[in-house]
């Protein structure tokens, strides 16, 4: 017999963490996009995409409102910010239909439910090779040390797929304008 917290336990314990999870999967979502789409308009960086998550909280019930909370939440689950990126984007973007078709094109037999499992690899590899990638242009580290990231296994069984998020809205960029950095003492 296997030993388990019930299910309520569980989903209480998911649902506590859900918010911090997609707070960080945004953070990251953010300096993405900034570095890939907006490099013109400065450095992308943690502090940017926090100022962004606290205007972007105003309409997703699903993301820490304050500063301090978003900053506490990333702190904490930054090492599994491409996990939640991708799961956020699974749950909300049509990207990911059109990469399960391309995965469901390779040869092999299954049914679907390990194309969504290799779906949500494939694109959590994708995230995780920018987390090790990206450097902060000021300090040139990455954002989180290698050894505090939650990787996954490399090569992984299922083929990485080359996608980028988009840019910005407008709407965005506009707040992204009104971003200050903070004093250095």
């Amino acid at each position: 017999m296997a030993f388990a917290d019930s299910l309520p336990t569980m989903l209480a314990f998911a649902e506590k963490r859900s918010r911090d999870w997609a707070t960080a999967g945004t953070i990251l979502d953010m300096i993405r996009r900034m570095a890939l789409h907006h490099a013109d308009r400065g450095e992308a960086s943690v502090n940017k995409a926090v100022h962004l998550v606290e205007w972007l909280a105003k309409s997703h019930s699903d993301l820490h409102k304050n500063e301090k909370d978003i900053r506490k939440a990333w702190s904490s689950h930054a090492p599994v910010a491409h996990l939640a990126a991708t799961l956020s984007y699974m749950l909300h973007a049509d990207i990911f239909a059109a990469m399960q078709a391309r995965l469901q094109a390779l040869p092999g037999p299954g049914p679907l439910s390990p194309i969504r499992l290799f779906t949500f690899l494939s694109a959590a590899a994708n995230w995780q090779r920018f987390m090790l990638e990206f450097r902060q242009r000021h300090t040139k580290q990455p954002l989180l040390p290698p050894e505090r990231i939650h990787l996954l296994p490399a090569p992984g069984p299922w083929p990485l797929m080359a996608w980028e998020p988009g840019p910005l809205s407008d709407a965005a960029l506009a707040k992204l304008k009104e971003y200050r950095a903070p004093k250095r003492f």
